[in-house]
């Protein structure tokens, strides 16, 4: 089943501190949406809103997941309909074993300890984690690489529906950097994926097929044919005084469709 997610003039506040103003996009499975932009315009922001963070309320707009306005969910009930966020400063979880965290999360996929342990082994020798981090606690004491491959790890185990990737490939190695890539490219098109990133090498490997560029919170261009080569090339200064507009893929439709509404 295709998955469909609309961002509907999402603003967010903090304080009296405007973090994002009137953010306008829709995807569908398949899509891949880089997220750019200068340090500070709000693009993890964007992805922390979606998710729930406590940190980031929203204060108007709609996210829409299916025609169903999940705006207001708490983040547990988010990730259960398939939301995946990747984060670029992975929690610890001390006195948590990595074991035991997984056997949690495999829950609903697999049938039983076999399938589980299976599924378990062949995803940490994809992402190449040695097997011994399994009587550690979640994140403790593990690289900074180790982390950020223990994100994809969870991702493989979950099988999200859209990943909220923020920043995954900083502070990781060329080995490491090739393992997330390759991992995000064989299965891209089984998910909605939402990226950020200040890497370009890094994003032209994903080949991003929809773009957005952020400033001060808002979007100050979208969908530009080679967006990527020109801030390559001239970097983030020439957006600062473009018109803000917005990234349509998808028609608005409210979550009442059953009644017709629109």
């Amino acid at each position: 089943m295709q998955t469909r997610l609309l961002i509907n003039k999402l603003s967010v506040n903090l304080d009296n501190n405007v973090l994002l103003k009137n953010i306008d996009f829709s995807l569908k499975t398949g899509d891949v949406l880089a997220v750019l932009g200068p340090n500070g315009a709000g693009k993890s922001s964007l992805l922390k809103s979606i998710m729930s963070h406590y940190n980031y309320p929203i204060k108007s707009g709609k996210i829409v997941l299916n025609n169903k306005d999940i705006t207001n969910l708490p983040v547990d009930k988010k990730s259960k309909l398939g939301l995946f966020y990747c984060s670029q400063n992975p929690v610890e979880l001390d006195g948590v074993q990595m074991l035991e965290f997984f056997k949690v999360l495999s829950k609903e996929n697999s049938k039983n300890f076999y399938e589980f342990y299976k599924n378990l082994n062949s995803a940490m020798l994809e992402v190449k984690l040695k097997h011994e981090l399994l009587k550690s606690s979640v994140n403790v004491g593990f690289s900074g690489g180790e982390k950020k491959k223990n994100e994809i790890l969870q991702a493989k185990l979950l099988q999200p529906k859209i990943m909220l990737i923020d920043e995954i490939d900083s502070g990781l190695d060329l080995d490491a950097i090739k393992i997330v890539a390759d991992y995000i490219n064989k299965n891209k098109k089984n998910w909605i994926t939402i990226i950020v990133s200040h890497h370009i090498d890094f994003l032209k490997n994903i080949k991003p097929n929809k773009s957005i560029v952020l400033v001060d919170g808002q979007i100050a261009e979208s969908n530009k044919k080679d967006i990527i080569n020109f801030v390559e090339k001239n970097g983030y200064s020439s957006f600062f005084e473009k018109k803000l507009r917005p990234i349509r893929t998808l028609p608005i439709m409210c979550c009442d469709m059953k009644h017709g509404k629109k």
